[in-house]
Parts: C-alpha cells; structure tokens; sequence
C-alpha cells in the first residue's frame, strides 16, 4: 500500500479499446491505451503525417522533439486524443497541450494550492487522464472529476470517499456509462478502508460501491483498515467484467490492525451492477506490504482467457478468467523484486509479457499457447529501481528508470538507448502519432519521435 504510483492480438482482436491497421495513426485514450491495458501501440511504418515509428533500427535517431515545465512532479502517464496531450501534476493541476508543439493550451488547478507543501504530497495527483469523447476523468485526492476537453473546465465532479486519509491513485476508467476507480490512503497514515467504485456518467452519482475489505472477516472487537485499492482497471468488455489489484490488510498503518481474511493481496473480479464478486487471493495474513499495486492485463491462449498481475512479493500471478469471473487454477512465476509497474503483453504465436522491477531488472515472461510459462529472460537495466510502465511499439519496449532515463530494449531483451532526463522517470510512455510522450520527476513532460519531426 506504500507508493500507489492480452489477449493474443489476431487480425480478428475486437476487444481492445480501439481497432488499429497498420500505418494507421491512432489516440492513447487513457492508462495503458486499451481497456486490455497491454500497453502496446499498433502503429507502425510511416504514418499519413509523416513521422516514423520507432524501431530497434531507427532508434538511435529518436530524439526530443520538445519538453514543457509544468511545475510538479509526473508520474502518471498522458493521454494523447485528436492532437492534444493531457498530463496531470504533483502540483494538483492537469494540463492540455498541443502534441506537435507541446504548447499549452489549457490548465486547471484541482487540488487547492492551500494545502500543498513543499514536496507537493499534499496536492499530488498521481494517476493517469482518461478522455473518453470529449470529457477528461481524472481523479484528485478524494473526488474524481469530469472536465470539458476543450478547456479542462469542470463539467461535473463526485467525491468518491469520506474517510480520513482516504486518496485517489488508480487512473479512472470509463466503460458504458460509468467510471470505475479504487480508493487508498495517503502513504499509509492513516489507512482506509480499500474499495472500487463505480460512478454514473449521467446521473455523476455513485452507482455502486464494492468494499474490498470484508468487515465480517475482522477479529472480534477489532477496526480493521486495509485491502486499498491503487491500481487500475482491466475491463472484460465482453463479459462486462472489472478487474482490480488489492493492497495488504493494514498490519503495516499506523497505528497498525488485525489482519481481516477477506480480498485483501488479491486480483478480484466484479461482474455486473450491482457487481458480483469472484476473486484469487495471493497471500493470506500479509504482515509485510506485499501488495497487487500493479495494474492486471488481460491475455489469451489457445484453450484458456488469463488475468495477470505482479505483486510486490516478486511474483506474477497468471489467473484463468471466464464469462462470470476468476476461475481456479492459477499460475505463477517468481522474478523477484518490488514488482510496482504495469506489465505490458506484445502478441506472437504466445504471449510474451514484459515487467519491470524495483531491483532495476527488466523481465520477459513467455506463456505458451497451453498456458505454460517460461522460464524468465532477464534484463539488468541499472541499480535503480524500475517503476515505469512500459510501452510496446514495433519490437522495442520503452520504460523510465529512477536512474533520471527513459530506456529502451529489443523485444529480445538487450539494452539498445537511453534518454536523459533531470529527475526519476516513473511515468509511463504513451505513444500517439509516431510520437512518445513521458513525464519526469523534474516536472517536465517530454515528447520524443525519429528525427525529432
């Protein structure tokens, strides 16, 4: 709970967010482009406006194409729709900014600056946009807020949770009429209670609240305070199914709890509304902060659909899901590390999944068309700590380091550039365009294409 920071793709694939054809350009509409959340750019070749897409072969001419100081901390990642970027501060303000120019073009202060600090946690927003048709989500401390896309003006906003402590880190996301995000607390002092909502885009009311933590399963006499929810969601949008990480029971607050038995160190499943709950639940009675922060992905194989997600225990679980939720079975492999980033998944004849990890490693896991999975190609990229989300374009992965640069590898696993910035990079890349925009702890935003065009 400390630092809330695929299906195979066939030519048949209609479950992600949008469509793609090669050389065609297209949006990163929100947290990992796809409600899939593999982090993976469908652009390729020479786009219609003329920029390239980076590859393992024209890489070394990726380079800045302009940066803009937005006085805060980045570390959630933009969202780039019809020619504008919007990018969201630990000064409590998002921004609008013109994709080719980097020009901005519009800004909105949500967090008051009357409680900022000096070191801006007061004010932070740490998740991504999400612009879905011409409203923005995005959520600030406790409210999640809809703006108008034009001009980042407040079109409507709901508080999402009353408790003391109670903060907003998942990147909202928007599916048929509503917007689904978890609650956790402000650096564990105090803890909450963790739970997913899910907001009414029309009536902008909550529909539904789902509480991750099972009070019925607390010690006798005993408040407990845990199972925060600081990820973001996958969506099954066929099978209308919500996918969620869960934090530790609160043995680690302050002051700290009893450990309730229920949801907490979990992957849960929510289908329908109100939602009906299956879940597989990593470990039981965690007393060491070994929660799912990470964001799930969904993939396929041949004979089984899969919900995967890493845990701060170093381990990527693999969970079977089907039309009504989590299924048993899972797999799992150990890669070690403080697993924070999102994986991203790039489809072949298996699914090959890539992680970053708190001990500066950064992971290939192959799960074969039966299910199986590899044994791990391992990348040591520095001594730093890797909590970047990756993105996926061509045969290049891209992710920040807290070493203050934004690397790439092959697909294959070796080391190939590197980009300097003066803070860590723990944004992660979004691409759009032919172009690749990432925010930095030095509070600038930064957007790189071939040939800096």
């Amino acid at each position: 709970m400390r630092y809330p920071h695929s299906m195979i793709f066939t030519t048949l694939t209609i479950s992600i967010l949008f469509l793609s054809t090669a050389h065609a350009q297209e949006d990163w509409p929100k947290y990992r482009r796809d409600y899939f959340n593999t982090g993976h750019s469908a652009e390729t070749g020479t786009l219609p406006n003329g920029v390239t897409t980076v590859n393992s072969k024209n890489i070394s001419s990726l380079a800045l194409k302009w940066s803009q100081a937005l006085g805060g901390i980045i570390t959630g990642s933009p969202a780039i729709v019809k020619g504008s970027v919007y990018v969201a501060t630990w000064g409590g303000a998002i921004y609008k900014l013109d994709a080719v120019s980097g020009v901005i073009l519009a800004h909105r202060q949500l967090v008051p600056t009357s409680i900022c600090t000096s070191s801006n946690h007061n004010c932070r927003i740490a998740g991504s946009p999400m612009v879905a048709g011409v409203i923005v989500y995005i959520g600030a401390n406790n409210i999640l807020y809809a703006l108008k896309a034009s001009d980042l003006s407040i079109a409507w906003s709901t508080p999402i949770s009353s408790q003391a402590g109670a903060e907003i880190w998942s990147s909202p996301v928007e599916f048929n009429g509503l917007v689904y995000l978890g609650i956790a607390s402000h650096a564990d002092a105090p803890c909450v209670k963790g739970a997913v909502y899910a907001v009414n885009t029309v009536t902008h009311k909550i529909q539904w609240v789902f509480n991750t933590l099972d009070e019925t399963s607390c010690p006798s006499g005993t408040n407990c305070v845990g199972a925060a929810v600081w990820s973001s969601a996958a969506i099954d949008t066929m099978n209308d199914i919500v996918f969620f990480g869960t934090g530790n029971p609160g043995s680690n607050c302050h002051p700290s709890t009893r450990n309730a038995t229920r949801y907490p160190d979990s992957i849960i499943a929510l289908k329908g509304s109100p939602p009906t709950l299956t879940n597989f639940q990593a470990i039981a009675n965690d007393i060491h902060d070994l929660d799912f922060g990470s964001t799930p992905v969904l993939t396929n194989t041949a004979t089984q659909k899969w919900v995967a997600e890493a845990s701060k225990n170093g381990t990527v679980y693999f969970v079977p899901r089907g039309s009504a939720g989590i299924l048993s079975g899972t797999l799992s492999i150990h890669i070690g590390g403080n697993l924070i980033a999102s994986p991203a998944v790039q489809a072949g004849g298996s699914n090959n999944l890539y992680q970053p990890t708190g001990g500066g490693n950064f992971i290939k896991i192959t799960q074969s068309s039966t299910g199986s999975l590899s044994e791990p190609a391992h990348t040591f990229v520095s001594s730093s700590s890797l909590f970047s989300a990756p993105l996926i374009v061509n045969d290049v992965a891209l992710f920040g380091s807290d070493d203050f640069k934004l690397h790439a590898a092959t697909l294959a696993g070796s080391l190939i550039w590197s980009f300097p910035t003066n803070g860590k990079v723990d944004s992660g890349p979004a691409e759009s365009n032919g172009r690749i925009y990432f925010g930095s702890n030095d509070g600038n935003l930064y957007a790189l294409s071939v040939g800096a065009k």
